[in-house]
């Protein structure tokens, strides 16, 4: 697995400390436009994503939205909050996902879809395709098989580190 931290778009910070400590300047839906041709045709499982909406939205639309989020929802887990999506998730709900908190991974086959664990020790070890993590609105993680996904990230956000570089 890959492993790429991002911690901004094209902030201007004076020093280091100050770009390592502020809130994210971009939302998630700027990295699925980075890198969302390769998350086509992919389970997702979740632990309770939280959704910002357009406050342009009416009622109607959003009673639509929170229709759809509930027609892709294959299983959910009340007692651990992990929620399983069909593929197609990612791409019609995705812009709305909120940077705050988030584990969310990708998976080939639902067989491995299975396999979800939030906040693995070792991410090597995931079954998953592609597996976002943020936490407090800090920086994202993106753990990945893919190499070209690593790749366009770097291109598309400033502030970026490497972590890991292979299997």
């Amino acid at each position: 697995m890959y492993l790429i931290r991002v911690t901004g778009k094209d902030r201007q910070a004076d020093n280091d400390t100050e770009t390592q400590f502020s809130k994210l300047d971009f939302s998630f839906n700027e990295l699925l436009l980075a890198i969302g041709a390769y998350l086509t045709d992919l389970y997702w499982a979740h632990t309770g994503l939280i959704y910002s909406f357009p406050e342009s939205l009416t009622k109607e639309e959003y009673d639509i939205i929170n229709a759809g989020i509930r027609e892709y929802t294959l299983h959910s887990e009340p007692n651990s909050r992990i929620e399983y999506m069909h593929r197609g998730f990612i791409e019609k709900f995705g812009r709305y996902i909120y940077s705050e908190s988030v584990d969310l991974a990708g998976y080939e086959d639902i067989e491995s879809l299975k396999s979800f664990e939030t906040y693995l020790d070792d991410i090597s070890n995931s079954k998953s395709y592609v597996h976002f993590k943020c936490e407090g609105a800090a920086s994202w993680e993106v753990y990945t098989k893919n190499l070209n996904i690593i790749k366009l990230v770097e291109e598309a956000f400033m502030f970026t580190e490497t972590i890991g570089t292979g299997d």
